[in-house]
């Protein structure tokens, strides 16, 4: 079975070209709105991709990455959800989540994107969390993950 773009159109799969990397972070806690979430590793394979300080995913350089993201919220009824992506400190706006809790107290939010952020150089992925509604803000008791994996690899 062919796993990577480089078997798949005739390149030697041990190019550098076929990352072999690959982490998920979990996270589970009691957010106020506007805090960073921290994480704790779940798995990890390679060096490509590392935790910085609990809240810090660093991205190494010379790839582009695949972030998929999914969380699970209890904010009470009627309350709404942002789960923003921060790379290199701004804001991801396209990669972000918005969701409404209707009238049941949870909420779920997923996405994923790529980024070429670490193309040339490491990059930092940190993920904050805003909840609340017209009325004011509120904590969220939040869970989920965020899993990385480095996609294609720039060539020299």
């Amino acid at each position: 079975m062919k796993k990577c773009w480089c078997e798949k159109f005739g390149r030697n799969p041990q190019a550098p070209c076929c990352p072999e990397s690959y982490a998920q972070y979990g996270t589970i806690g009691r957010y106020p709105s506007g805090n960073y979430l921290s994480f704790y590793e779940v798995f990890r394979k390679g060096t490509e991709i590392s935790l910085e300080e609990d809240q810090t995913i660093v991205l190494q350089p010379g790839y582009l990455y695949l972030i998929d993201y999914v969380f699970l919220a209890t904010t009470g009824s009627q309350q709404r959800i942002q789960i923003l992506p921060y790379i290199n400190q701004q804001p991801g706006l396209l990669y972000s989540v918005f969701s409404i809790s209707g009238n049941e107290d949870n909420v779920s939010a997923a996405a994923s994107f790529t980024t070429n952020a670490a193309w040339d150089e490491a990059a930092q992925l940190e993920f904050r969390v805003t909840a609340g509604n017209e009325s004011g803000t509120v904590t969220a008791d939040l869970q989920g993950a965020v899993s990385v994996t480095p996609l294609i690899r720039k060539r020299e």
